[in-house]
């Protein structure tokens, strides 16, 4: 299999792609308090994107699932100690089935690809934004960037940010040099 870089691509293999799911996740929640890395989350999209390549549903259901209970377990960590462990554990359970709509395209190393992952994603923040109880809007990738792209937010807003961030995990996997098309190439 040839994509539009030219470059031979294989799927990874599920144990692999859980470990890219779970990194994915801390690597997004780096981006926030208290760590606040704004490096972290292009890192960790551009993880999940290459562990949903050419996967099936039920794989990228799993990836997506633990990609954001990684990411949601210590973002809502916060909450257990004004509701307790349970809630938060069924909030962040409950956040990560709905990060895991993302899964729902099959998605290949093509442009076409990385605009229909982004577009999910955005749209994937937004529902989260409405439900459950109506809704938990923190977590959003825009909110990620507000030092390193505040020139972007009057025009474009945290909506934007967002798609523009999850866009990049594309271009980091497409990119030839990059080491996420060596991890591919080491599984051909």
């Amino acid at each position: 299999f040839r994509n539009v870089t030219g470059v031979q691509t294989c799927a990874l293999p599920i144990l692999v792609n859980i470990f890219l799911a779970g990194l994915s996740g801390v690597l997004l929640w780096a981006g926030f308090a208290p760590i606040e890395n704004f490096v972290a989350p292009f890192i960790g999209i551009a993880l999940l994107f290459r562990a949903l390549i050419n996967k099936d549903l039920r794989d990228r259901f799993l990836i997506t699932f633990l990609a954001g209970l990684s990411f949601f377990l210590p973002l809502l960590h916060w909450s257990s100690v004004y509701v307790g462990s349970t809630p938060w554990l069924v909030l962040a359970i409950g956040e990560s089935v709905l990060f895991s709509l993302i899964g729902l395209l099959r998605l290949q190393r093509r442009w076409e690809s990385a605009l229909l992952f982004a577009a999910l994603f955005t749209v994937v923040e937004i529902l989260r934004m409405k439900f459950p109880f109506g809704g938990f809007g923190w977590g959003r990738l825009g909110f990620t960037q507000v030092d390193s792209l505040a020139w972007l937010y009057p025009f474009i807003g945290i909506t934007g940010i967002s798609f523009l961030v999850s866009l990049c995990g594309f271009f980091i996997v497409a990119n030839r040099k990059s080491i996420f098309v060596k991890i591919g190439r080491a599984h051909v």
